[in-house]
């Protein structure tokens, strides 16, 4: 890219979505992405250092630059500038590990300034008379998941080269060559056919459902490790199955997410580099992408046969891994919220031979990737002692609804049965341990409550009796007493049974966004004795009236926002105001 700042280009559709998140929070360091490599051995720090120079004047994903123009983001490469690393000596400290954690900590929780930059940081940390600790942080909109583990083979490659006087090999290529790709990408067959597949791939696929409220932009985190022995054991199941042991864990990953939600047609999202070519894998940059593994699964089957089809599954995926996440989702007709995915996530980056110094083996530990989801992400790196570590993550905002614990506990079940016996069948994975095996077959069933001939309509109407001016509902700043709740459903179940004829064992369908007049709705069908079935409205229009003629549903409840997408012969509008008494209007 040329280095001057009137030379902009717009931003690639993996870039956009960083770029849009972090304008949604720009105090949250979420998409900062970083690590640190641990040397152990006779390191020239100084020349250390000038293999770092000259990594940062090769890469030119460093000199990177954000703005807008016009109001479209754009990118740029600001001047070149020389880059002296920091060094930090904490031989001298009482603890000097936990001076260094400090020191990281605090890094990465900085934002960078997308248009002053830098948007990166290399600190090289002394911890001792042979420890050295090379730490890195790079922000989302520059670099990739990818662009690491390349960076820290180019930087061994570079000072092993100053540490023997030799060449150090082809440098880094040019990142203007991997947004070109991307542009000759954008109006090429190959992005045809690839749309062809991934259209084929998805066709009948549910949309997985939002959760409620904006995401925090913050971690929540769940650390667990395979030992060297399990490791070991799994690439034992993997040459029983035929696959990668790779592959195992992402099929792991497809078992644990069947067996805990009893789906057969599993949907994940799995993170691509979105690079082909053996040239745009010397490249730094933001190319990765997430897209959907969807793998169909058959209960009877063994788990060995069902790694066969994930791997099947993976290989179809990494082939068309250039068309754009965002792009499949307006094709699917989802919702383009900005923070959908396909599914959890699984992203397995162990495996890479450790980077070496000279002599000296390199020990990664990665910090972040760089983004954050609303549903559960499994990431797999490389462990201590020759294992491997486990990272459940979720958005901080929807912890309480993806419990991290419950899902380690759950999928290191799903490895023990991997590495145990052989032609064990799917539908005999267990993933409940004895703690929450008791809560879901004893508590939760444990249906024996004296209510005697109680229904729920009346036992609503008790409550609202005794607790009238209790909250009942809270949808944003709006709060509802029982009573109020109560009088509008009154109302709204006399407008239903005497004005549009809904009687009891009538089936009514429900469209309506989440609001308290979609419960008054609701408590109301339960005062006329009709059933009812709730239709998402974030399912396409398709599949909406394909459960409206499948399910003879004549009669639909629903707001104005909704009227045009349904076919039904009868429909219910609804207000969204329930607090001023308006009468529902058919």
């Amino acid at each position: 890219m040329p280095g001057q700042e009137t030379d902009r280009r717009p931003l690639s559709a993996a870039q956009l979505g960083v770029w849009y998140a972090q304008r949604l929070d720009p105090a949250s360091p979420v998409f900062n992405q970083g690590g640190h490599v641990d040397l152990h051995g006779p390191i020239d720090v100084p020349l250390f250092a000038e293999a770092l120079s000259r990594l940062v004047a090769e890469d030119g994903t460093t000199r990177l630059r954000f703005t807008e123009a016009g109001g479209v983001p754009a990118q740029f490469a600001a001047a070149v500038e020389p880059y002296v690393p920091e060094i930090a000596d904490l031989r001298d400290t009482p603890d000097p590990e936990a001076a260094a954690r400090e020191l990281i900590d605090a890094d990465m929780a900085t934002v960078p300034d997308l248009e002053q930059g830098p948007l990166f940081r290399h600190l090289l940390l002394r911890l001792g008379e042979d420890r050295l600790r090379w730490y890195y942080r790079a922000h989302h909109l520059m670099q990739d998941g990818f662009s690491g583990h390349l960076l820290q083979r180019r930087l061994g490659e570079i000072y092993t080269a100053l540490a023997g006087g030799t060449e150090s090999g082809p440098a880094l290529g040019p990142v203007s060559a991997l947004l070109d790709q991307h542009d000759v990408y954008r109006d090429s067959a190959a992005r045809k056919k690839d749309r062809a597949f991934w259209s084929r791939v998805m066709e009948g696929a549910e949309c997985p459902p939002a959760r409620a409220g904006r995401p925090a932009l913050r971690i929540a985190r769940e650390i667990s490790f395979i030992s060297s022995e399990q490791f070991a054991a799994l690439r034992e199941f993997g040459v029983r199955a035929g696959v990668s042991w790779q592959q195992v864990l992402i099929g792991a990953g497809v078992l644990h997410q069947h067996r805990r939600t009893g789906a057969r047609d599993v949907l994940l999202s799995l993170p691509v580099t979105g690079r082909l070519t053996p040239a745009a894998r010397r490249v730094p940059g933001m190319s990765a992408n997430v897209l959907p593994l969807r793998v169909a699964v058959d209960p009877d089957a063994t788990c060995e046969a069902l790694m066969a089809r994930v791997a099947s599954a993976v290989l179809r995926v990494q082939w068309h891994q250039r068309y754009d996440a965002s792009e499949l989702i307006r094709d699917l007709g989802w919702p383009a919220d900005g923070r959908r995915q396909f599914g959890p996530v699984v992203n397995v980056l162990a495996g890479d031979a450790p980077p070496r110094f000279g002599g000296v083996p390199g020990t990664a530990h990665l910090l972040s990737t760089g983004g954050t989801a609303e549903d559960l992400g499994i990431t797999v790196t490389d462990g201590p002692d020759g294992g491997l570590r486990v990272d459940f993550t979720v958005d901080a905002a929807y912890a309480d609804s993806v419990p991290l614990a419950s899902h380690r506990r759950s999928f290191h079940r799903v490895l023990d049965t991997l590495t145990g016996d052989a032609d064990v069948p799917v539908r005999e994975v267990d993933v409940l341990d004895g703690v929450e095996w008791g809560l879901v077959v004893e508590e939760w069933n444990n249906t024996a409550v004296p209510i005697g001939q109680e229904t729920l309509n009346t036992l609503f109407e008790h409550q609202a009796r005794i607790h009238p001016d209790h909250t009942a509902v809270i949808f944003n700043d709006e709060h509802t007493t029982y009573r109020r709740l109560n009088e509008n459903a009154n109302r709204l179940a006399h407008h239903l049974t005497h004005c549009a004829g809904i009687r009891r064992g009538d089936l009514i369908g429900v469209l309506h966004d989440r609001s308290t007049t979609f419960a008054t709705t609701l408590i109301a069908l339960t005062k006329t004795g009709a059933a009812y079935t709730v239709l998402d409205p974030d399912f396409p229009d398709t599949r909406l009236n394909t459960t409206l003629t499948r399910n003879h549903i004549t009669t639909v409840i629903t707001d104005t926002n909704h009227t045009h997408r349904i076919t039904a012969p009868h429909l219910i509008h609804t207000d969204h105001d329930t607090h001023h008494h308006n009468h529902p209007a058919t």
